[in-house]
């Protein structure tokens, strides 16, 4: 038995419609369990063990209500599934029924010969569709399998009452009662293979982890040989090889080789991405040029992709508003479809003096054209295709409610360093201050002080300067970092020198001047450096997007005005905000939110709070851990412009869903007539119900293909930071350092 309160996560058989998951969640709400979630897409559920109960006990109590628990093995075994199974029995028997219609042979015409073909596939229904119906019954929400059941039910009875009064022929429906059992499986079958196309996407991110690879292990007799093993067999430590075209399904360090890898499916980035000794590998990666020879460090759930996969399924999970109304809808829908039924049948017999037969099949046709699945799949199929579509194009989101919320928005708030800035600074000019010191013994010292750091700035002075900078390792000791102020060191002659901002470096009396970072020496300013954030690539396109969509870009930045104000003009953003604290840029955020709508991006400790207040919190994969874990959109790319997709998707996947909710209105609104006039017979309906399931999930299914947005995809400049940003997602450690301090300025 599981500890309390860990997570459970079951395969359950049974669920056709979102009625049937319905009753699922009912029942596992009875019976104390929390957190209870139901896909009937995927045929999951998970839900939260409380002590004291037995998972076996709730496992028996599924079965017994008519949906079987499967494991996993059982559901990768393959082969034909038990609805398939009923479907090839019940057809073989409903045929002769059917042909009896068009073919004049005495025995097809028998009634004793009908009877004994159709109560085998009314049985088979009665126990397929039956336990389900009556457990929806008690559980308060009726299903589906309560119409089918109602009409194969009186089509039979009704047949066998003509048969043992001997009324004739007129008064037998026996092939009516075992075509609707038969249909509607076939129904089943049909929507249960469309409904698996609608999660491939997670099934092709979970195909990434499996396969061989090559282990690097030693002989006996001492050499080194590869072997191709199963990836189950790798363990952390082990030490993997791959060539051109391996994929590489585990997570690792390079520790030999060079290589370019596709990390398309992870990141949704286009372009190959360097891999060289020291490099973090990403699982699910494949070697498009090169070779290299890789540490494992995690395997199975600890892997990054696993941690996106599971993410994805939390997220198909999760109910949209839209999607909760759906559900509320099918569980009266079923209640008045038998009273119109009852309506029907009463008002063509007494009424319209319509023979009971004739009325009696028009309330059959009425209840099995109603069935309410359309509605049910609506959402959820649409939901699913989305997700999955975005995490393959390296966009995370997390929930149904967060794609929602994402169409609705008309505002997106902006951090400026981490997100539109890259945080890699371009020093665009050393300037010296004192005559003492020259330009050689400026850099070395600047590179001293800045190679025992990992702020951004210090990183960036570093890769820029050591290259050209004389042997700096014995110039300065004692060096230490003062967060939020900048790096110290003391020389040989015992003179401090300090790299950091003017109020900490100099001395109150020193006026450096203008300049962003500052090098001193016992607080007398030698040096102004004069920096430049970089720019992330996809940053303009991404403004031009939302110009373009009427929704409105606003640039919010703790650093100060004259810097805010220059990027704001060259990314054509009107509304910027320079100089804000965290608090402050919570407050704002919260003011703008409640006029429209509004997302936030950001990548700081200090933007998760303001994150966690808008309607939509979007982080880059890069970010500080905080920021991620408080934003409901996460980009793996760590491009800005990977949010046109994201918001591109959210509109079509709602838009989707308002079409598949209109089509199965309209349907049934349409058909109940039509069914209830005589117009229809109960074999059509059923086949008519079957495909407007189709309609709805093909029209889902058109989200994996069809084209979002009307921009083409940027050549971007290659972007690739020191380590894999998606193994940052996972880690909690961000690609460029320690978070920086909020900047000071101007509001505007």
């Amino acid at each position: 038995m599981p500890p309390a309160s860990d997570t459970v996560q079951l395969c359950v058989k049974g669920m056709t419609c979102a009625n049937c998951a319905l009753s699922v969640e009912r029942y596992l709400v009875r019976q104390g369990l929390q957190a209870v979630q139901v896909s009937f897409a995927d045929d999951e559920v998970r839900f939260q063990l409380p002590a004291g109960k037995s998972l076996e006990g709730i496992i028996d109590g599924l079965e017994r209500i008519g949906y079987p628990v499967v494991s996993e093995q059982q559901q990768q075994r393959g082969g034909p599934s038990p609805v398939q199974k009923k479907l090839g029995f019940a057809a073989v028997l409903s045929i002769p029924l059917v042909l009896a219609m068009f073919l004049p042979f005495p025995l097809l015409h028998n009634p004793w010969f009908q009877l004994a073909l159709s109560l085998p596939v009314f049985l088979l229904g009665a126990e397929h569709f039956g336990r389900s119906a009556w457990n929806s019954l008690r559980s308060g929400v009726p299903n589906m399998d309560v119409l089918i059941v109602l009409g194969s039910s009186a089509a039979f009875v009704y047949s066998v009452a003509g048969l043992i009064a001997q009324l004739g022929h007129q008064y037998l429906f026996f092939e009516t009662s075992a075509s609707i059992v038969t249909l509607v499986l076939l129904g089943q079958v049909i929507e249960e293979r469309a409904v698996r196309k609608t999660t491939s996407s997670l099934r092709a991110l979970a195909a990434l982890q499996t396969g061989e690879v090559r282990l690097l292990r030693r002989s006996p007799e001492g050499r080194e040989e590869r072997v191709s093993v199963p990836v189950a067999e790798v363990r952390p430590g082990d030490r993997v090889a791959a060539e051109q075209g391996d994929k590489i399904p585990l997570d690792g360090i390079v520790l030999r080789g060079d290589a370019e890898l596709d990390e398309s499916m992870l990141t949704g980035e286009s372009f190959p991405q360097p891999r060289k000794p020291g490099d973090a590998i990403t699982g699910g990666s494949t070697v498009l040029a090169g070779w290299l020879e890789m540490e494992v460090t995690a395997i199975g759930k600890d892997t990054v992709l696993s941690g996106i996969i599971e993410l994805v399924r939390q997220a198909s999970l999760d109910k949209s508003p839209v999607q909760r109304l759906a559900d509320r809808i099918s569980a009266w829908f079923v209640p008045v479809v038998v009273g119109l039924s009852l309506l029907t049948f009463l008002l063509a017999h007494l009424v319209w003096n319509i023979p009971a037969g004739t009325a009696l099949l028009q309330a059959i046709a009425v209840l099995v054209i109603s069935c309410p699945c359309a509605m049910g799949l609506a959402t959820p199929t649409a939901v699913a295709v989305g997700l999955g579509r975005a995490a393959q194009s390296g966009i995370l989101i997390k929930g149904a409610s967060t794609l929602q919320s994402l169409s609705s928005v008309k505002r997106v708030i902006l951090d400026k360093t981490g997100t539109l800035t890259s945080g890699a600074f371009l020093l665009e000019k050393l300037e010296l201050l004192s005559p003492v010191l020259q330009r050689e013994e400026c850099m070395q010292r600047i590179v001293a002080l800045a190679s025992t750091s990992n702020h951004p700035v210090s990183r960036s002075l570093f890769n820029q300067l050591s290259k050209d900078s004389s042997p700096y390792e014995d110039l300065l000791h004692d060096i230490r970092e003062n967060r939020g102020m900048g790096l110290s060191g003391l020389d040989a002659a015992g003179k401090t020198w300090k790299l950091g901002s003017a109020r900490w470096t100099c001395a109150p009396n020193e006026e450096p001047g203008p300049g962003d970072v500052f090098l001193s020496c016992d607080g007398v300013p030698m040096a102004a450096l004069h920096l430049r954030d970089q720019i992330r690539p996809g940053a303009q396109e991404l403004i031009d997007y939302l110009h373009k969509q009427g929704i409105e870009p606003v640039l919010l930045s703790g650093d100060r005005e004259t810097r805010v104000k220059e990027l704001a003009d060259s990314l054509g953003i009107q509304t910027w905000y320079a100089g804000k604290r965290p608090e402050e840029k919570l407050q704002l955020v919260q003011t703008l939110n409640a006029e429209v709508p509004s997302a936030m991006v950001g990548d700081g400790i200090n933007d998760a709070p303001a994150l966690e207040r808008a309607s939509v919190g979007i982080s880059l994969v890069d970010s500080t851990r905080a920021a991620r874990d408080a934003a409901g959109v996460v980009l793996l790319g760590a491009r800005p412009d990977q949010l046109i997709d994201a918001f591109a998707l959210a509109t079509h996947t709602l838009q989707t869903v308002r079409q598949n909710l209109f089509w199965a209105f309209f349907y049934n609104v349409l058909a109940i007539p039509i069914a209830a006039v005589g117009l229809l017979s109960p074999m059509l309906a059923a086949g008519a119900m079957a495909f407007s399931d189709l309609m709805v999930i093909g029209n889902s299914l058109r989200l994996r293909f069809k084209k979002i947005h009307d921009k083409s995809v940027p050549v971007h400049p290659r972007y690739t930071p020191s380590a894999n940003p998606a193994n940052a997602f996972f880690s909690g450690e961000g690609v460029f350092g320690p978070e920086r301090p909020p900047g000071k300025g101007m509001h505007r």
